[in-house]
């Protein structure tokens, strides 16, 4: 499979993603939201894996609560850049210069996340990948968007 999500890449890669995805109960959210949460943590997955990279996408149902996780075996990121990962603007060392984008995507994904009530986390270790994982709650309530794609 090509890689390269919704966004032209500045180089082709090429990664094996690998999906699955547990049933459950509905889940009563904002889906095309979510899915922005999903589009930009998988785009980011094949932007920061080498040639080659194994990215794993999950989806289960675990108590209460929907889990989601993107898992990829790329460039990880260090335990100093974690700490401001999510917030807006922020660019990881080392990527500004070589690699496109404007330091928004994961504060929006976390924005979108919380808004569902929800928690996202990163666990990574730098050369060895990287783990994004959020949480979503059965009941919550959303404090802004709905189920509607904008026009």
């Amino acid at each position: 499979m090509g890689c390269g999500v919704g966004h032209p890449p500045v180089k082709r890669r090429w990664c094996a993603i690998r999906t699955s995805i547990e049933p459950g109960p509905a889940l009563h959210a904002d889906s095309y939201r979510l899915g922005q949460v999903l589009d930009n943590l998988l785009s980011n997955a094949i932007k920061f894996s080498d040639g080659g990279g194994n990215i794993e996408v999950t989806a289960r149902h675990h108590r209460d609560r929907w889990v989601f996780a993107v898992v990829d075996d790329g460039v990880g990121i260090s335990e100093a850049d974690q700490e401001q990962l999510f917030d807006s603007f922020f660019r990881a060392s080392g990527t500004a210069q070589s690699t496109p984008g404007t330091g928004l995507g994961l504060a929006i994904c976390k924005a979108i996340v919380e808004l569902h009530g929800g928690t996202i986390t990163v666990e990574s270790q730098q050369d060895y990948g990287a783990r994004f994982e959020f949480v979503i709650p059965d009941e919550r309530e959303m404090t802004q968007w709905t189920d509607r794609q904008p026009s």
